[in-house]
């Protein structure tokens, strides 16, 4: 029990304990996997402005409700605020006599829509429905993951009648993929693609930085503490018994760290 009451064994504790909690807040930090569709439903902010994204909805179909346009419209005044990324719904009774994929993209293009943004094509006319994406929209979506968001969530609604809650389901996965991808705020978001890789990478080598500062600093106070024992028996001796042997090697008699310790007064 003497030992716990010297100083260096208290701030080799400390250290540890320090770099223990750094290590367990990265492990038990959220991702937005972690999210439950109940957290996603609360992370939107209810006090947008949702009225400016009104235009980006189409509803020639007569198939959305006013309740469902406002929800639609808040779910893409989070990600433009977010993410600077949007999707816009063209509800239509036909496609032109165009195939629904060339008529997305064909309609994208017309009404301006930019490489983040992605248009959801409904149409009531074959209860069909496609959504195009921008070049830089999700680009962890594949195409099987787009059909399988569609077949999930849009398709059954979309042939029983309830298109408005099929949309809003929709709205609902694609929300927690961007969360899943990009976080669920502003400030933890990226307003351009590629970050959430990037991120991840940057803290686990910020992480493991720290924890080597500290482990280096750890065994240093523990190699100090080591050689100012050895330092006290054994200075002004000649020849001693035995030699130093630091934990870290460069603090061994060959190195400045030891000479200049050792010939101190």
């Amino acid at each position: 029990m003497e030992m716990l009451k010297k100083r260096w064994v208290a701030v080799v504790i400390l250290l540890l304990v320090i770099a223990l909690s750094i290590c367990i807040g990265q492990m038990r930090s959220p991702t937005g996997t972690d999210l439950s569709t109940a957290d996603t439903a609360q992370s939107l902010d209810s006090g947008l402005d949702i009225e400016p994204y009104r235009t980006w909805l189409w509803d020639e179909a007569d198939i959305l409700s006013t309740s469902v346009e406002d929800t639609l419209c808040l779910y893409n005044a989070n990600w433009d605020e977010r993410y600077q990324s949007l999707v816009a719904v063209a509800a239509v009774t036909a496609t032109e006599g165009q195939a629904i994929d060339d008529y997305a993209y064909s309609l994208a293009n017309e009404i301006g829509l930019s490489a983040r943004d992605a248009l959801l094509v409904v149409d009531t006319g074959t209860s069909n429905a496609y959504l195009a994406l921008g070049n830089d929209f999700l680009p962890s979506l594949t195409s099987s993951d787009v059909t399988g968001l569609l077949d999930q969530n849009l398709r059954a609604p979309l042939q029983a009648g309830n298109c408005g809650e099929g949309v809003l389901a929709l709205f609902s996965a694609l929300d927690q993929v961007y969360i899943a991808n990009y976080g669920a705020s502003p400030s933890d978001g990226y307003h351009g693609y590629g970050y959430s890789g990037s991120f991840g990478v940057v803290m686990t080598v910020t992480t493991l930085v720290i924890f080597f500062v500290i482990l280096l600093a750890v065994l240093t106070a523990i190699d100090t503490a080591r050689y100012n024992a050895y330092r006290r028996t054994y200075y002004g001796v000649a020849t001693p018994p035995y030699v130093f042997r630091p934990i870290l090697f460069w603090h061994g008699p060959r190195y400045g760290w030891y000479r200049r310790r050792w010939h101190q007064p």
